[in-house]
């Protein structure tokens, strides 16, 4: 219960601070945070590292080739098969 209370209490404060900066920043400058950003309890994504992204071995032909990648017929067939 304690818990509860503590991580309502820092939702709280959390979008005050998140206001008071929206109020006082620079929009040329700064960026727009949120009260996630504020709170020590909030759920954060973790960073992606190059591990996880995945790509497709033709798109990086295509990339590297400088070719573009055929688009289907109308019969939903590539033009080059046959």
């Amino acid at each position: 219960m304690a818990t509860a209370r503590d991580k309502a209490a820092w939702r709280r404060t959390a979008e005050l601070l998140a206001q008071q900066y929206q109020i006082h920043r620079d929009p040329k400058r700064g960026r727009t945070l949120t009260s996630k950003d504020f709170s020590p309890y909030a759920e954060r994504e973790p960073a992606r590292t190059a591990a996880e992204e995945k790509v497709n071995v033709k798109d990086i032909k295509h990339l590297l080739m400088g070719m573009r990648p055929n688009p289907p017929n109308a019969s939903g067939r590539s033009p080059r098969t046959g």
